[in-house]
């Protein structure tokens, strides 16, 4: 018994093993990953995400040092969650495993009632009270700007809704060959 020589691979059959080792493991979901996260920071949704993110952090800062009504720091949490829940989401990519949910109308519908949630929040904060300290006027201006950048994602969003895609225009057929057709007859 001889053992049969090992033939030598071609460049079609290594460029295949080496293609087979890379996409399984981590390397795979890497590349996945930043293959994924490119429209997420191209488009501004991530720009717009993580400035949202700073507002609510420094709001909820500032809130802390002043005394404010239990609701607004309870509303500035729970945005936050939820923004911190869809920012990780979209940066590890795992929208794109979780098919069965429509992520951009999840998005989208998360960004209006953060918006309607802020602005309602502002308009109790300046309700509640009479004398307005300065730091609690500038936490009152952050969750505005939290409002508007969760309009401006809002806006963002839109584009990236299914059945949204630009359709291919047909090309039209030059009128040269529709008049010789018209001739002919």
């Amino acid at each position: 018994m001889t053992a049969k020589p090992q033939e030598p691979k071609t460049f079609g059959a290594r460029t295949k093993e080496i293609w087979d080792q890379t996409k399984k493991g981590v390397v795979y979901h890497q590349n996945e990953v930043k293959e994924s996260n490119k429209p997420f920071w191209i488009n501004g949704h991530g720009i717009v995400k993580l400035l949202g993110l700073i507002c609510l952090i420094a709001s909820i800062k500032i809130f802390a040092t002043t005394t404010a009504h239990p609701i607004l720091t309870l509303i500035l949490y729970m945005e936050l969650f939820i923004a911190v829940f869809f920012f990780i989401l979209y940066i590890c990519a795992i929208n794109r495993y979780l098919s069965f949910i429509i992520w951009p109308i999840s998005d989208f519908i998360n960004d209006l009632f953060c918006c309607l949630f802020l602005v309602g929040g502002i308009y109790f904060a300046l309700e509640s009270r009479t004398a307005m300290p300065v730091n609690y006027f500038i936490a009152m201006v952050l969750m505005g700007l939290a409002a508007f950048f969760a309009f401006v994602d809002m806006c963002l969003q839109r584009r990236s809704f299914p059945g949204q895609e630009e359709k291919p225009q047909k090309p039209k057929a030059p009128k040269k060959a529709k008049e010789a057709k018209k001739g002919k007859a």
